[in-house]
């Protein structure tokens, strides 16, 4: 078989192009005139051209002997024939366009009954001008006569489909008119109490201005000089979808679509990809490129700008909306068209699909205990589609939760094995592709479950409807009603971002200053190389393996007792639900029960704001404690716990209870000698730092609190790793409890859980139990004339770690005289009202004097209770703190 050569394939190439035309030409063109056709074929001898540009691709070795480049360039090819089978049009005008809102309607106006006397007249003396001015002059015809029908000279739409009008309706005495088909307004009667006339007459909405004055008798000269508004708008309807769907903006979006958006990225691909340096492949590319950007800046400028006819209409649409204002005052009903009715719908589905997760509605009534197997009536029972779609994204969270943390290790791992190349990274593109398709589908999906499901219809109506309401008491009726995620919640309060505070420096003693020794040149060498990379272990597991409550798995799993513990203190306690707006931009999820108005007891008056533990949430944690005294409490979530954002941290830490204070402060209005801090664990971080940032609080009470995170960490990592757990510490997680309790003030006293197995060295002995050296350092501070000698320091200690019996003994053979103690004690508060630290207490003491008040004063500072670290603590052993000394 002869092959072909050059000028053959030119040959073929040309005869398409011209094919292309004269199929344009000769297929059905609809209603066109000669010069848009002229124009219309210009168009596609343009399109051709620029088409038959594709194949000199071919011209190029590179892409000749590639076997995928021929297929793409070919599929391209064929899929820009496509745009040849729609009709483009030709012209270059703009096209208007525009939405209906809900200020589109119509309204039907009855006329008047004709009197006697007037149809007598209209017999007698037949007129063809209307007897009202109100009516629009109809030509009759014979009683046997059908109207004539013409159908609408618009183009088809699935918004606006064809339908018919009557030019000459009926008029006749004896016949009415049943029906006048319209293509979007609905009809109501104006008047539903008079009776039907013999034809009904149209009143477009602007009539309306008449019913104040004349309602029925107006100047026909009046009438007929000024343009009817419905009528314009009718005008408007009719060729609305013809210009919606023959505007230039389709032709456009389809030829870039089709032929420009293609052309440039396989010419990008010819280029970057398979390295062609041709002067043809060069110009084309940026000849598509200058097409993309005139044509993108054309739709922008036919979206955005508007000509004279868009300016009359919206005149017209205004004046439409004051007049359905009148009509709404004169009690005129007016029923939504369809257009308002599928915008709404389509607002819901989207609304559906952004809008928060749902939870429960609360109970009116406390819920009875149920197994975790069964389901309570109020909890939000999600669909198929949506419960799949939240798998989904919880596996997709987790997936990239574990990615967060193992990314460093994966990519020395990727490293090592040569895996770190340029197809891998094209298949690290397309994985990452999918999942961004595979979400939005589920995302999708899920919004659809919600649409057909009508409890959460119901839920986000009300949402949206409260979500802009600044109103307190409309915004905790929802907070009240629904559980519900808090992303899309606006902050009840917000702290100012110049108000941000800071890691408090920690001022360092005489003695550490003589201790320290001089850093060697190696230490100094690799000092920013440790910390760089103690912030990347930080960020990447340290944090998480500190405060294991921000982990989506761990929340995950305790999602039902967080439910049934926000549903008892919404349900039976009326707390109500803030979100505070932290100073270095994080939201926190803060819950308030009020006892000031409670008549059972005196407690309400004081405000207990409690601090969780590392994985402790106030709907579970040591709220229940306070609240069973009978004390008005406010709990808060850290950041990254429950429906709190950001991460937890020291610094986000002390931004978030310093804003909780406020809130305290400015607005639940308690007073700063009315609030007690109490901490529990971790918490005893931010309490401490409340506490010396807030000196005039009533008290602290620390329930397992230990005194530097330091050794806790040490115990957790290989004995190597000691130093560089140590610097990553101080610099990045320095939870120091001991010398923030130093600075401050305020009575407090201290929990101690003889079989902590969390803040003990060793699970379960008190000896090793790190609250014991957080009451050393703080006593031996602040009474530095009790505690000054060793004999003194040994009994300390070993009645801090003595068993119970032990300390009995001890106890009794040390402060046997306990209200000599206590007289003592009472007459230096009297001579000294304000306490400072440390203080001259025990000054002229003797020794067995000093070791009785060694004694005494441990005995009011610790309380010890025999039980693990996660047990919730007992009603009995919360007390508000009095100063000893």
């Amino acid at each position: 078989m002869k092959e072909w050569g050059v000028d053959d394939v030119m040959v073929v190439e040309l005869s398409f192009m011209f094919i292309i035309i004269l199929g344009r030409w000769l297929l059905p063109k609809g209603n066109i005139s000669h010069s848009a056709l002229s124009q219309l074929l210009l168009v596609y001898l343009s399109l051709a051209s620029d088409i038959l540009d594709l194949l000199t691709l071919f011209s190029e070795k590179e892409i000749y002997l590639s076997s995928p480049m021929v297929h793409i360039v070919l599929v391209i090819f064929s899929l820009c024939m496509f745009q040849f089978a729609l009709n483009l049009t030709a012209t270059r005008g703009r096209s208007f366009h525009a939405e209906f809102d809900e200020a589109e309607y119509e309204i039907r106006q009855l006329p008047p009954p004709i009197p006697i006397h007037q149809k007598v007249l209209n017999k007698l003396m037949p007129s063809t001008t209307p007897s009202s001015s109100t009516a629009r002059p109809l030509t009759t015809t014979s009683a046997n006569q059908t109207p004539r029908i013409k159908p609408r000279a618009a183009s088809f739409s699935i918004m606006n489909p064809s339908v018919t009008i009557f030019e000459n309706p009926i008029h006749n005495e004896n016949l009415e008119m049943q029906e006048i088909l319209k293509p979007t307004f609905p009809e109501v009667n104006l008047l539903s109490t008079i009776p039907r006339p013999i034809m009904q007459n149209r009143l477009s909405i602007g009539s309306l201005n008449s019913l104040h004055s004349s309602l029925w008798h107006t100047s026909r000269s009046k009438q007929m000089s000024r343009k009817s508004i419905a009528e314009s708008v009718k005008v408007f309807v009719k060729k609305r979808s013809a210009k919606f769907l023959r505007s230039e903006i389709w032709s456009i979006l389809v030829t870039l679509s089709l032929q420009d958006g293609p052309f440039f990225a396989v010419r990008l691909v010819a280029i970057f990809v398979y390295r062609v340096r041709s002067f043809l492949t060069y110009f084309f590319t940026f000849k598509n490129f200058l097409i993309l950007l005139f044509q993108t800046y054309r739709i922008t400028s036919i979206c955005l700008e508007r000509d004279q006819e868009e300016e009359e209409f919206e005149e017209k649409m205004d004046t439409i909306r004051r007049m359905s204002l009148a009509a709404s005052q004169l009690g005129v009903s007016v029923n939504r068209n369809f257009y308002l009715r599928m915008k709404n719908q389509l607002t819901l589905l989207w609304r559906c699909i952004f809008g928060p997760k749902l939870y429960q509605t609360y109970p009116a009534i406390p819920p009875t205990p149920m197994r975790n197997d069964q389901q309570p009536a109020h909890i939000y029972e999600k669909n198929t589609a949506e419960s799949l779609s939240d798998t989904v994204f919880f596996a997709l969270k987790l997936s990239f939760g574990i990615l967060k943390v193992t990314w460093p290790i994966c990519l020395i791992y990727f490293y090592r094995k040569g895996f770190l190349t340029y197809d891998n990274g094209i298949v690290t593109l397309r994985l990452a592709g999918c999942v961004a398709i595979v979400s939005a589908y589920f995302m999708l999906l899920r919004g659809v479950g919600r649409y057909v499901n009508p409890s959460y219809k119901l839920f986000i109506d009300e949402f949206y409807r409260v979500k802009t309401n600044t109103s307190k008491d409309a915004r905790q009726h929802l907070l009240a009603k629904f559980d519900f995620s808090l992303s899309h919640w606006q902050p009840d309060y917000v702290i100012d971002t110049s108000a941000v505070r800071k890691i408090p420096m920690i001022s360092i003693t005489k003695d550490e200053l003589l201790n320290r020794t001089e850093p060697t040149l190696l230490e100094r060498i690799f000092h920013y190389p440790t910390l760089f990379l103690g912030y990347i272990c930080v960020n990447v597991f340290g944090r998480r393996l500190m405060f294991p409550g921000s982990l989506q798995l761990l929340r995950q799993m305790m999602e039902r007792p967080l439910l049934d513990g926000r549903t008892n203190l919404i349900v039976q306690h009326r707390a109500k639900r803030y979100v505070i707006r932290t100073a270095d931009g994080n939201n926190i999820d803060t819950i308030f029960v009020d006892r000031r108005q409670s008549n059972q007891t005196n407690n309400g008056r004081t405000l207990v704001v409690t601090c969780e533990g590392n994985a402790g949430f106030y709907e579970m944690g040591c709220m229940g404690t306070p609240i069973d005294r009978g004390y008005s409490v406010l709990g808060w979530n850290r950041p990254g716990f429950g429906e709190s954002s950001g991460y937890p941290g020291a610094l986000s830490e002390i931004n978030s209870i310093d804003a909780v204070m406020r809130y305290a402060i400015e607005e639940l209005h308690f007073l700063v000698d009315d609030i007690v801090i109490f901490a529990w664990s971790i918490g005893g971080y931010s309490a401490c730092w409340t506490a010396v940032s807030y000196q005039d609080i009533r008290g602290l009470v620390l329930d397992a609190v230990f005194d530097d995170v330091l050794p806790l960490a040490q115990r957790q990592m290989p004995a190597f790793a000691s130093k560089f757990v140590e610097k990553t510490i101080r610099y990045y997680l320095d939870l120091n409890n001991v010398q923030l309790l130093k600075l401050f003030n305020g009575p407090f006293y201290l929990i101690r859980r003889t079989q902590d197995e969390i803040i003990s060295l060793v699970p379960g002995r008190v000896e090793t139990n790190r609250g014991n050296e957080l009451l050393f350092n703080v006593l031996h501070y602040r009474y530095p004339h009790i505690y000054n000698d060793d004999q003194t320091l040994t009994l300390l200690r070993r009645y801090v770690c003595a068993n119970q019996v032990q300390r009995i003994a001890l106890y009794d053979q040390y402060c046997s005289n306990e209200t000599d103690l206590q007289a003592l004690t009472r007459e230096y508060r009297m001579e000294h009202p304000k306490a400072a630290y440390p203080c001259k207490f025990g000054e002229t003491f003797s020794l067995i004097e000093r070791q009785r008040f060694a004694v005494y004063l441990i005995d009011q500072y610790l309380v010890n209770f025999d039980s693990q670290h996660c047990t919730p603590l007992p009603q009995t052993f919360f007390r508000i703190p009095d100063r000893c000394v």
